[in-house]
Formats: C-alpha cells, sequence, structure tokens
C-alpha cells in the first residue's frame, strides 16, 4: 500500500491520544485499524541502586551537587527536585500507557513487533507512521513500548521548551563551551552526568519491562492477542542496542524465533557519536563513559546493588557489557551474534553521522566480516540526519514517500519470514 508519508503523520498526530484506551482509526489511503492504548505497571525497580541515585559517589559529590541546585533554580525544580526523588519514586516511569497499532477485526494476533524508540525521544509522533507501516506490511500488531524515562514515561516537565531552556541556560554556565548543550538534551544530559549509572538502569529495567509484558501477553492479558504469541522486534537507534540485547540473550526462550530489523544503529556504542544538541551533550557523554569503562575493570565501587547485579553473570548482563566497546568482550559479542545472524536484518543510512553505516557493519559483521548478518546501507537523494530520517518537508513529498517505503518495504519483507 503506497503512503503519502506527510499526510500520514499529520492525521495520525491530529488523532493520536494516549489517553483514550481503545480508538478506531481512518486514515485517507489506507484500511481501517484500531490504535489501543494499554496501562503498564512496571516491577522493575530492583535495577536501582538501594542507597539513592546519587549515593554511590561520595558525600563531597553530594554536597557540590546541593550547592549546585541550590544556586539554580531551575534545574532543581525541573529535573533534581533538591535529591528527593529517587528514580525508584518518579510514578510517570512506573504507571504509564503504551500504544498499539492493531489491524482492523484481528481478535488474536499470532505474532506481534515491538517498536523501539531512540535515545532522549519524548513524542511518539514520529513514530506513529512506522507503526502503521509495520502494522500494514506485516498483518500484525505493533506494540510501541517507550524506554525507561523517554517518550510519557518521563516527567511533562523535561519535554517542555520553556522550562528547559531555563534549565540549558544553567547548565552551560559549568560545562566546557561547544558540549551541545540544548533545551532538548539539557535533562537527559544533567541526570546522565551527575548519575550515569542511569544508562545501564533504565535499558535494564526496560529489558525487564518487556519480559513481564510477555509473561502477562502468556497468561491472556491482552486479548489482540494469541497467548502464544511470536515476537519481533523493528528497533531504531538506540533501541536497536536494546534489540540486540534481548534478541541475543533470550530471557527464558522468549525470543529463540523473534527476529529484529535495525535501523540506524546496532553499532557498539563507543563507536557511536550521539553528542547533539537533540540527544546528550559532550560533558555528559564523557562521564557516561568513564563510568561505563568501570565495569571492567573494578564494580567494589558501585552500589550493592549493581555489584549483586554484575556478580550473577546474567546473560543479559553480559550481552549489555559486550556492546559497550568494540576492542572489549568481543569474541563474546560476536559469537552471540553469529548464534542469531539469520534472525537480524538491518538498514543504516550513508549520511547518519551518530551510528554510521562503517560502524554499524563493522560490529554486524564482526573483525572478520564472517557472522553473516544481512545490512544495506541506503542513500536518499533530499537533506536528512540521523534523528530526523524522513523530513516532513512537502517540496520534498515524493523522494521523501519512495525512501520511506524502501525502508519498511525491506523492513516488512524480514520480518514477514518469521510468520
Amino acid at each position: 500500500m503506497k503512503t503519502d508519508y506527510i499526510n500520514d503523520l499529520k492525521a495520525l498526530s491530529d488523532t493520536f491520544n494516549l489517553n483514550v484506551s481503545a480508538q478506531s482509526a481512518s486514515i485517507p489511503g489506507h484500511r481501517e485499524f484500531e490504535i489501543l492504548s494499554c496501562p503498564f505497571r512496571s516491577t522493575a525497580s530492583f535495577v536501582y541502586p538501594e542507597s539513592g541515585d546519587y549515593g554511590g559517589q561520595g558525600g563531597t559529590f553530594t554536597a557540590l551537587l546541593k550547592y549546585y541546585i541550590g544556586n539554580n533554580r531551575y534545574s532543581n525544580d525541573l529535573v533534581f527536585h533538591g535529591l528527593e526523588n529517587s528514580d525508584r519514586d518518579i510514578k510517570e516511569n512506573i504507571c504509564f500507557r503504551f500504544p498499539v497499532f492493531v489491524p482492523a477485526g484481528l481478535k488474536s494476533g499470532k505474532r506481534a513487533i515491538i517498536l523501539l524508540h531512540g535515545l532522549n525521544e519524548k513524542h511518539w509522533d514520529k513514530y506513529l507512521p512506522w507503526a502503521l507501516k509495520l502494522m500494514e506490511e506485516t498483518g500484525s500488531p505493533v506494540i510501541m513500548f517507550p524506554i525507561a524515562f523517554h517518550m510519557n514515561r518521563a516527567p511533562e516537565a523535561w519535554g517542555n521548551p520553556r522550562g528547559m531552556i531555563k534549565v540549558a541556560e544553567e547548565r552551560k554556565h559549568f560545562v566546557p563551551e561547544g558540549s551541545e548543550t540544548s533545551f532538548l538534551n539539557a535533562a537527559l544530559s544533567h541526570r546522565i552526568q551527575f548519575a550515569p549509572h542511569r544508562f545501564f538502569s533504565s535499558g535494564m529495567q526496560t529489558y525487564y519491562d518487556i519480559i513481564n509484558l510477555v509473561s502477562e501477553i502468556r497468561t491472556g492479558a491482552y486479548p489482540f492477542l494469541d497467548r502464544n504469541c511470536g515476537f519481533d522486534f523493528f528497533s531504531y537507534s538506540i533501541g536497536a542496542s536494546l534489540a540486540e540485547v534481548l534478541v541475543t540473550s533470550s530471557f527464558e526462550g522468549c525470543f529463540d524465533d523473534s527476529r529484529a530489523f535495525l535501523f540506524c544503529g546496532g553499532a557498539v556504542l563507543d563507536t557511536a557519536a550521539p553528542v547533539s544538541k537533540t540527544i546528550i551533550d559532550g560533558a555528559a557523554y564523557v562521564e557516561l563513559f568513564r563510568w561505563l569503562g568501570g565495569l571492567f575493570e573494578s564494580v567494589s565501587d558501585l552500589s550493592r546493588r549493581f555489584r549483586e547485579i554484575f556478580a550473577q553473570g546474567l546473560p543479559e548482563v553480559l550481552n549489555f557489557k559486550s556492546f559497550l566497546f568494540y576492542d572489549r568482550m568481543q569474541s563474546f559479542r560476536e559469537s552471540s551474534l553469529r548464534k542469531s545472524a539469520e534472525r537480524i536484518n538491518g538498514v543504516s543510512l550513508k549520511k547518519d553521522n551518530v551510528f554510521t553505516p562503517d560502524a554499524t557493519s563493522k560490529t554486524l559483521n564482526g573483525f572478520s566480516g564472517d557472522i553473516g548478518i544481512k545490512t544495506v546501507s541506503l542513500d536518499f537523494p533530499f537533506d536528512y540526519r540521523h534523528e530526523e530520517p524522513f523530513p516532513a518537508d512537502t517540496k520534498i513529498r515524493v523522494d521523501v514517500n519512495e525512501a520511506f517505503e524502501e525502508v519498511f518495504s525491506r523492513a516488512g519483507d524480514f520480518l514477514n519470514k518469521s510468520a
């Protein structure tokens, strides 16, 4: 079915409402479908440190942070909240709703696609045409599952430009010039720089949330899906990294037959370049990789909870670590990918400066180039970037439509092989 991407984006954005549990939707040029909004409660708070978000970094650090926020009103009020609220207690991240696109008349889907989004995203609009197209290409429901502290799992204030402009202005007073700090990345950058373990804990919370979602489906909690349905992934950017961990770890066999289509993602993280005004700033990125590097040296400085988690040798934790640095756990990572090679496929974009085609290919094909994961690097005849692969510009409508069709027809063809 041919797509008018820009018209679909507008129509879906105007229709979409997470506060409505079920909407029958009719978009010109498409068959009728439903958009469901399903409630979910995360029970994976065990991944967070027991002593709070800043407790593992010492009293001097906490005192300096308190001094900073005591003199920076907006950072305190909108991000840190006086250090009183732990990540365990942010209600939006614990109880939330996730949208699902379902073909009209479908009673009990035999497979479902889980769509995973990118880092530092706060709104679903961009992904609505993606979910619709995937649903039409495969005939399967598409579950749009939010990463912890992203999309509607984050306080609204973090996505409010008026407040975040003030936060960014405060942040710029202490980060190096040229750090790419902006109102779009200020909340994430603040949170990561001062507690870089959040990258791991939020990723693992999302991992276990998806495992729990599968368990709930197995109990019949979601009537539009068969209790024994299979799952595939369409994953973008950092969501591709999460999909890699899910598929290669396959908790209790949950994803033994799952396919993962990786779009603009999949490279080992130290080969990516996420420093951007729309993703994360340079000061936070440096501190994040300092902490991640420490995971390969000694975990004695970590909180008791993290020491316990890393000591268990869990497949999901080992796989998470293996996708952090290209030259660490390389044989482990490549062995995991080789076992899943036929079930992973992807598209990278030549002008993507965040997850470059070269970095993605080196990760997915391995040092010797013999893993066998099929990927392709595409280019489009218009200006695009990682964060906006399909610009909503009417002047290039035809070219955008063709580009969108090419990516998602490839995704549909690959995911349909699971049926």
